[in-house]
C-alpha cells in the first residue's frame, strides 16, 4: 500500500514539459572542477537535482542520490547525476566530503541555472532524456524507488 501511495505521489507530482521542450543548456564546474556541459550529455539520461545544505528534504534524499550514483556507473554509463547548488562554494565541498557525497555537484553560476529551470523550491529535481528534452520535475524529496522509476520510463 505505501508502494502504491509513493507512485500516486509521484504521478501527481511529475509535471510535463510537453514534447520536445528543451532543457535550458549550462557549462558549470563541480566539486572535482570538472566541466559540465548539458549539450555533451546527449545520448544520456540526464538527473538535474537542485539542492541546499540548510534543507532537510535534500539532506534526507541525498544519500539515495549517492546510491544511484554509484549503482548507474558514476555518470561513466547512460545515466548522469548532477546536483546544483548556488550556495558558497568552499560551505558545500566541506557539507560534501563530511557526508561522503562524490555525486557531482556544480556551482559557478548555478543560480542563473536556478532561474532558467524556475526553481522555487528544494529540493526539485529534473529528468532530461537522450535527447535534451526536460522529461519532467519533481518538487520534493524522492526516494532511491522513486528515482529510479522515473529513470527506467524515461530510457
Amino acid at each position: 500500500m505505501k508502494k502504491i501511495i509513493g507512485l500516486l505521489f509521484l504521478v501527481f507530482t511529475i509535471f510535463s514539459y510537453g514534447n520536445d521542450a528543451k532543457a535550458p543548456t549550462f557549462s558549470l564546474k563541480d566539486q572535482y572542477e570538472v566541466t559540465h556541459n548539458l549539450e555533451e550529455y546527449k545520448g544520456k539520461v540526464v538527473f538535474l537535482n537542485f539542492w541546499a545544505t540548510w534543507c532537510p528534504p535534500c539532506r534526507k534524499e541525498m544519500p539515495e542520490i549517492e546510491e544511484l550514483y554509484k549503482e548507474y556507473g558514476e555518470n561513466k554509463k547512460d545515466v548522469i547525476f548532477l546536483g546544483v547548488n548556488n550556495e558558497k562554494k568552499e560551505n558545500v565541498v566541506k557539507f560534501l566530503k563530511e557526508n561522503n557525497y562524490t555525486f557531482p555537484t556544480i556551482f559557478e553560476g548555478s543560480e542563473k541555472i536556478s532561474r532558467q529551470y524556475f526553481i522555487s523550491a528544494y529540493p526539485t529535481s529534473f529528468v532530461i532524456d537522450k535527447e535534451g528534452n526536460v522529461y519532467g520535475y519533481v518538487t520534493g524529496g524522492l526516494t532511491k524507488d522513486q528515482i529510479k522509476n522515473i529513470l527506467e520510463n524515461v530510457k
